[in-house]
């Protein structure tokens, strides 16, 4: 998105990691759906799709937690649709790299965006870590994509 996502931009040549766990699950979705499953939630890390509704009958309740502060309650959103794709909390310092200056970025901490479909929401999040705040520009009102967390380091 926007020219801050490059698979290319790693040192020493391909990373596509940025892309692949929001477009492996959301793949996995699609073969539920496919084989008729309507409701269900897949995951991996910090990154998740959702559809229909839970157990209990009513919409998947999602807690997301703030990247920096544990004693915060987390943000609890309930969904039927869509997915929530986050970058920065693998624990990798570095794995985002900012495809304008070859070096890691280190504006933000975490980002987290919501949106129809994972594998872009997981692209926006990546993106957004790599430009830091002025990514947060690209979420408009009308925007289909949110940012949840777009934290700063300190």
């Amino acid at each position: 998105p926007h020219g801050w996502f490059d698979a290319w931009a790693v040192p020493g040549g391909f990373d596509p990691g940025g892309l692949l766990g929001g477009w492996a699950v959301e793949r996995a979705a699609a073969r539920l759906r496919a084989a008729g499953v309507s409701d269900y939630a897949v995951l991996t890390g910090a990154d998740l799709v959702v559809r229909g509704t839970a157990a209990h009958g009513g919409p998947w309740r999602v807690a997301v937690h703030h990247p920096t502060d544990s004693r915060r309650a987390p943000l609890v959103l309930e969904m039927t649709a869509g997915a929530i794709g986050t970058s920065g909390v693998t624990g990798r310092q570095g794995h985002v790299v900012d495809p304008r200056t070859g070096e890691p970025a280190d504006q933000l901490v975490a980002a987290t965006v919501v949106g129809p479909d994972l594998a872009v929401a997981d692209a926006y999040a990546t993106a957004l870590y790599a430009a830091g705040p002025t990514g947060l520009a690209w979420f408009r009102a009308d925007s289909e994509y949110r940012a949840l967390f777009a934290h700063r380091r300190r």
